[in-house]
């Protein structure tokens, strides 16, 4: 039985504010938020002759969606240049595995999750509006062909 009381105890959830983002075997600029980490199973329904109490739920593909990495504008330009390539280039020269992983309070890396054969699908410029003061975010979008997780 997990106790999600004790803080101390080897079961407690981890916090999500600790990760590395890795591209293609380097760590690359931090990131404040990702998003899209996400998997969901289609459900093929089948209806069997004579059983009228009930249909068969079956699972189907397996669909996935884009991952969204924000953060704030720097001078490091590999994603926006990354997504330019990909546009001019052939999907498998520019494909990069992408490693996500997620690190406890110590910065030990406890759980990972690894993108294969992931490619840029867009980039997103920051807002402009004239006498703001907040901070100019850029966000980053890729798909990828296969998810696995990565234990440390």
């Amino acid at each position: 039985m997990f106790d999600f009381t004790d803080p101390t105890a080897k079961d407690f959830p981890y916090r999500n504010s600790y990760f590395e983002v890795e591209i293609g075997g380097e760590i690359v600029a931090g990131f404040t938020d990702i998003s899209g980490l996400n998997v969901q199973s289609e459900i093929v329904e089948y209806r069997e002759g004579g059983v009228n109490e009930f249909t068969h739920k079956l699972p189907g593909q397996l669909h996935a969606s884009n991952v969204v990495l924000s953060r704030g504008l720097t001078d490091y330009e590999m994603f926006f240049k990354w997504l330019i390539e990909s546009t001019t280039t052939a999907r498998t020269d520019v494909q990069q595995n992408i490693v996500i992983s997620l690190s406890d309070k110590q910065g030990t890396k406890v759980w990972g999750w690894e993108f294969r054969n992931a490619y840029p699908v867009r980039w997103r410029g920051p807002r402009m509006v004239s006498g703001g003061v907040r901070v100019a975010l850029e966000a980053f979008e890729f798909t990828y062909e296969e998810l696995a997780t990565v234990s440390y």
